[in-house]
């Protein structure tokens, strides 16, 4: 397990199987510390364009933490980029007895006090298990809690070409579907039938009965991709 192969680190020893895929990732290898990483904060928090900058982390620790820290966390080293965000390490408050929450809602509550509400709108700070190679060298297994600052844009994201061709696929059923109803009107289908005996048939009665179930659909299928 993840804590077996812990403790073996701890004692300097490997795992004896050099395929465990809890083998001790290099602290010191930017890919092995962010494919961990990556096991604990969802791909969405990596998008491009929504990662904090250090400067942007930096408005939070030296505003908030810097001013309440005492109260709230207490912050001992500086931001630490991760993949998906920053991380910082120190302590809780020990009024906070160890309440997660109570921490979240008192820095949600400092933040949108101490700092632009353009800041909010953007970045979010949860508190979890340390998700770095520090994990394992802590004396507690569960890893030391730490702050993470990362983009509150959670929304998943997909490809433009996959949109457009679930779209398209989505547009052609529909007016598959819209006339196929009329094919099951025997009065529709009797008039069908004798205009294809003539020789210059007119079918703009039958666009008339589609067109109105099609321009309804398309105005639905429209206002959902604005949304």
């Amino acid at each position: 397990t993840l804590f077996g192969a812990a403790k073996m680190v701890q004692e300097g020893r490997e795992p004896d199987d050099p395929f465990n895929p809890f083998s001790y990732p290099d602290a010191n290898n930017a890919d092995e510390v962010n494919s961990m990483v990556e096991n604990f904060l969802p791909r969405q928090t990596r998008k491009e364009g929504t990662i904090p900058t250090q400067a942007e982390v930096e408005v939070f620790t030296i505003n908030v933490l810097g001013t309440v820290g005492k109260d709230t966390f207490q912050q001992s080293g500086k931001p630490e980029p991760i993949s998906g965000g920053f991380l910082v390490r120190g302590k809780m408050a020990p009024k906070l007895k160890d309440d997660g929450d109570k921490l979240i809602q008192m820095l949600d509550e400092k933040i949108d006090e101490l700092i632009p509400q353009a800041w909010s709108e953007k970045y979010q700070v949860s508190y979890m298990t340390d998700p770095t190679p520090q994990m394992l060298m802590d004396d507690d297994m569960n890893g030391a809690p730490v702050l993470v600052v990362h983009s509150r844009d959670m929304s998943p994201s997909a490809s433009t070409l996959l949109n457009t061709g679930v779209s398209a696929v989505s547009i052609f059923f529909t007016f598959v579907f819209a006339v196929s109803i009329f094919g099951q009107n025997d009065f529709v289908m009797q008039r069908l039938n004798d205009a294809q005996g003539q020789s210059n048939y007119d079918l703009t009665w039958f666009n008339q009965l589609v067109t109105p179930f099609l321009f309804a659909i398309g105005i639905t299928q429209l206002s959902h991709e604005v949304a």
